[in-house]
């Protein structure tokens, strides 16, 4: 299947879910250079709260600013405010609809 066919697919589960998160996995593995299949696999897992293995999808899309959101949620989940502030940030400053946030938002 094409990224595009697998996206549509995703479209049929729960975000949250195991059936969506496996989707983005899959595409991840099939596209293992494509930058947006990594965010979203990372994504889908930070979604499921699992930071750690959606560590591995978000390092190979490190310094994109695709990846500063779901950076800010990974540093969020992790504890480290801090961090997710930054990112958030870096996020808003690339471009991305973000209210202006504080780390007591967080």
């Amino acid at each position: 299947l094409s990224l595009g066919e697998m996206y549509r697919v995703a479209l049929f589960y729960e975000p949250g879910s195991k059936q969506y998160r496996e989707v983005y996995e899959i595409a991840a593995r099939q596209y293992p250079d494509d930058i947006v299949a990594n965010n979203n696999a990372a994504a889908a897992l930070l979604l499921e709260n699992n930071p750690q293995e959606a560590l591995p999808y978000l390092e190979k899309v490190a310094g994109s600013n695709a990846s500063f959101i779901n950076y800010g949620a990974y540093y969020y989940i992790t504890g480290n405010r801090d961090k997710a502030l930054e990112y958030l940030n870096r996020a808003k400053d690339a471009g991305y609809e973000i209210d202006d946030l504080t780390i007591d938002d967080l």
